[in-house]
């Protein structure tokens, strides 16, 4: 027969069980929590090759965001799209390159 004290331990670590896991899989699936960033979409209707997902952007060689996603514009297939998530204190002209 368990004790009252057996029960109390076993919830316990399976409280501090359960926190670990949902930390592991936070950093594990990379999800950048209270990141203060703009989303751009920018399409490319030449070659992106060497550009990937995760990829640094930099604006004069200063590390200003990431690439989080590379795709097809799917109503303009040949077009690629790619998403960046910028500094929001960037300040992003449109026809920036």
């Amino acid at each position: 027969m368990s004790s009252r004290s057996d029960r109390v331990r076993a919830g316990i670590f399976v409280l501090v069980s359960l926190t670990l896991l949902a930390g592991i899989l936070v950093v594990v699936a990379g999800l950048r929590l209270f990141r203060d960033t703009r989303v751009y979409y920018a399409n490319f209707h030449e070659s992106v090759t060497g550009l990937e997902e995760s990829s640094t952007v930099r604006y004069n060689g200063v590390p200003v965001g990431r690439v989080a996603h590379i795709g097809f514009v799917p109503d303009r297939f040949p077009v690629v799209r790619v998403r960046l998530e910028i500094r929001r204190d960037i300040p992003v002209m449109e026809g920036t390159v």
